[in-house]
C-alpha cells in the first residue's frame, strides 16, 4: 500500500509541498504592499476627496492603468504568458533566444505605438470616453492622459521581467513591486500638494517650476511610480545570473529591423512562434475587453457627479483584501496547474482547481462578513479626513460593500483563466470576456440611475456571470461535474456560508455595541473596528472548528522547485 504522500503526489501530479505555505508568504508580501497602497489612497482622499481633481485622474488613468497593471502587471496577460514561455525554455518545441527576443520586440513595438496615439490624441480620447464630463474638465484630464502616456510602453517592460523572475522561482519582488509606485505616488502628492507659498519668494517660484501642479501630482507620482517599479524589475533580472540572461526576451529593435519584417509575417513563424503570439494576443483581448467593460461603467459614471472618484476608491479598498487573496493563491498555484496540463493528469488538474476554489470561497465569505457591516466605519477611519466628508464615506461605503460581496466571482475568474492560459487555451476566456461586456452594459442601463452603487452592482453581476460561464466551459474541457472534488467543494461551501453567516451576525453586534466609541476620535473608532472584526473572526473560527471545516489547499502540493526567493 503506498505512503499518503506517495498518493497524493500520484494524484496530485506534483511534489510533496504544501501550497498553503507558498500562499501565505505570497500573500504577507501582497499585505505589506496593500497597506502601502491604502496610505497612498489615504493621502490621495485627504488631499482631494471625491472632488473633480480625483474625478479627473479616475477618467484620465483608465487606459494607462489598464496597459501598467490588467495587461502588465502581475498574473497579466505578459506576465503569464511569458513566465510560461520563459518555463518552457530548452523544452521540445519551445521558442529559441532570437525567436522571444523577437516575440518581446514586438509586444513592446506595439505598445509603443498604443502610447504614441494616446498622447497625441488624448483629447480626442477623453472625449469618447467619458462623454458626461462638465466642458471645463476635459482639459485637465487631457493633460494627466498625456502625463501617463508612458505607462503603456512601461507595460511591456514590467510584464517581460516579471516573468523572467518568475520562471527563475523568484516571486518576492514581483509581487512586492507595487509598493515602489505607492510609494512615488505618495512622494509626489504629499510634496506637490505642501504649502510652499510660506517659503521666501525665491525659494517660492523655484519650488513652483520644479514641482507639478496639485491637480496634475496624481498623474506624475503614477508615471514615476511606473519608472520606478520597472527599474526595480530590470535590474533584479540583471542580477538573476547567467540563468536569466538565458531566458532571452529582451527588446531588441535594430534586430528586428534587421530582419525586413521577415518575423512578422505567420507564413515565417513556426509553429510555436504562431502558438505563442495566438495565446498572447487572446491574452491581451481578453483583458482589454474587461477593460471595455471599465470603460462603459465610466462612461455612465461620468453622468452622475463624484461616481467616478467613489467608483475608483472603492475598487481600490475592495482589491485590498480580494486582490491579496487573489495573488495569495494564483502566483503560487500556477506552477502547480502547469505540472497538471496534460490530459492524463486532469483529474489532478480538476482537484487542485477545485482545492483552489474552495479556499477562495472560505476566504472570500469570511471577508464579506467582517467587511460588510464595517464598510462605513472603516472608510471613515481610514480615509474621512480634510476633503473627504461624511459624504463621501456614504458613496464609497455602498459600492465597496457590493464589490465585497461578490469577491468570490472576482477571485474565481481570475484563477480560472489563469487555467485556461496554462493549458494553451486564451480563446475561451476572451469569448466569454467579449460577452460579459454586453452583459455590463445591459446591466449599467438597468442601474445607473442608482449612481456609484448601482454600476457597482452592474459589475459585480457581471462578474458572476462570467465566473459562471468560465467554470461550465472549464468542466467541458477537462471533465468534471458530480466527481469527489466537486462534492468536496460543495460541502466546504456550505460549511463556509455559514461561519460566514456567524462571522457576520458576531461582526454586526460588535459594531452596533461599539458605535459610540467609534464616533469619540480617531483612535476610539480605530479600536471599536478591530474589535468588530476580531469578533467577526473569532465567530468564522469557532464555527470553522464547530463544522470540522479542513484546510482546502491541504490537498493541493507545489513542485519542490516552486519556491519563494528574493
Amino acid at each position: 500500500m503506498p505512503e499518503p504522500n506517495d498518493r497524493e503526489s500520484r494524484i496530485f501530479g506534483v511534489g510533496s509541498r504544501s501550497a498553503l505555505g507558498a500562499a501565505s508568504a505570497v500573500g504577507a508580501l501582497a499585505l505589506a504592499c496593500k497597506a502601502l497602497g491604502l496610505l497612498r489612497e489615504a493621502l490621495v482622499a485627504a488631499r482631494f476627496g471625491v472632488g473633480w481633481v480625483a474625478d479627473a485622474h479616475a477618467h484620465a488613468s483608465t487606459l494607462p492603468v489598464f496597459f501598467f497593471v490588467a495587461v502588465g502587471g502581475l498574473n497579466g496577460p505578459l506576465h503569464s504568458v511569458f513566465a510560461s514561455v520563459f518555463s518552457s525554455s530548452g523544452t521540445r518545441d519551445s521558442l529559441s533566444r532570437a525567436e522571444r527576443d523577437a516575440l518581446a520586440t514586438s509586444v513592446a513595438a506595439a505598445a509603443l505605438c498604443v502610447g504614441a496615439v494616446a498622447f497625441v490624441a488624448a483629447d480626442a480620447v477623453v472625449r469618447v470616453t467619458s462623454p458626461g464630463l462638465p466642458p471645463a474638465m476635459y482639459a485637465t484630464v487631457a493633460t494627466q492622459l498625456r502625463i501617463m502616456a508612458p505607462c503603456i510602453p512601461l507595460a511591456a517592460v514590467n510584464g517581460v521581467k516579471m516573468a523572467k523572475l518568475t520562471a527563475r522561482r523568484r516571486l518576492a519582488l514581483p509581487v512586492a513591486s507595487p509598493a515602489v509606485s505607492s510609494l512615488c505616488v505618495i512622494v509626489v502628492v504629499a510634496v506637490a500638494t505642501s504649502d510652499w507659498g510660506a517659503l521666501d519668494g525665491g525659494a517660492s517660484a523655484l519650488a513652483s517650476l520644479l514641482l507639478p501642479r496639485p491637480e496634475h501630482a496624481l498623474a506624475a507620482g503614477t508615471t514615476l511610480g511606473a519608472l520606478a517599479q520597472c527599474a526595480a524589475l530590470t535590474w533584479s533580472a540583471s542580477r538573476s545570473g547567467a540563468g536569466a540572461a538565458a531566458l532571452g526576451g529582451d527588446f531588441d529593435f535594430k534586430a528586428s529591423a534587421r530582419r525586413r519584417g521577415g518575423s512578422l509575417f505567420a507564413s515565417r513563424l513556426s509553429p510555436a512562434q504562431r502558438s505563442a503570439r495566438a495565446t498572447l494576443a487572446d491574452a491581451c483581448a481578453t483583458s482589454a475587453t474587461h477593460q471595455l467593460a471599465s470603460c462603459t461603467d465610466l462612461f455612465f459614471a461620468s453622468f452622475a457627479a463624484s461616481a467616478a472618484a467613489g467608483l475608483g476608491y472603492a475598487t481600490l479598498l475592495a482589491m485590498t483584501p480580494l486582490g491579496i487573496l487573489s495573488t495569495a493563491l494564483i502566483t503560487p498555484l500556477v506552477p502547480v496547474f502547469d505540472a497538471n496540463k496534460h490530459p492524463s493528469d486532469w483529474r489532478a488538474l480538476r482537484a487542485n482547481v477545485s482545492s483552489a476554489l474552495a479556499a477562495a470561497f472560505a476566504a472570500t465569505a469570511f471577508v464579506a462578513a467582517v467587511a460588510t457591516p464595517l464598510a462605513a466605519p472603516a472608510i471613515r477611519v481610514v480615509l474621512e479626513r480634510d476633503a473627504f466628508g461624511a459624504d463621501a464615506t456614504a458613496l464609497v461605503a455602498t459600492a465597496f460593500a457590493t464589490y465585497v460581496l461578490g469577491g468570490f466571482f472576482f477571485v474565481a475568474r481570475e484563477l480560472i483563466t489563469r487555467v485556461f492560459y496554462v493549458l494553451g487555451d486564451a480563446n475561451a476566456p476572451f469569448r466569454i470576456a467579449a460577452a460579459s461586456v454586453f452583459v455590463n452594459a445591459a446591466l449599467d442601463v438597468a442601474f445607473f440611475k442608482l449612481g456609484a452603487f448601482g454600476i457597482a452592482l452592474a459589475t459585480t453581476g457581471t462578474a458572476v456571470v462570467a465566473a459562471a460561464a468560465l467554470h461550465r466551459k472549464l468542466a467541458r474541457k477537462i471533465g468534471g461535474g458530480g466527481d469527489v472534488a466537486d462534492a468536496r467543494f460543495a460541502a466546504h461551501a456550505a460549511k463556509s456560508a455559514l461561519a460566514a453567516l456567524a462571522a457576520f451576525c458576531a461582526t454586526e453586534g460588535a459594531r452596533a455595541a461599539t458605535a459610540g466609541f467609534a464616533r469619540a476620535g480617531l483612535w476610539e473608532a480605530g479600536a471599536a473596528l478591530a474589535a468588530a472584526a476580531a469578533s467577526g473572526a473569532a465567530a468564522f473560527a469557532g464555527a470553522a472548528l464547530a463544522l470540522r471545516m479542513e484546510n482546502p489547499l491541504s490537498r493541493a502540493f507545489l513542485s519542490p522547485e516552486s519556491t519563494i526567493e528574493s
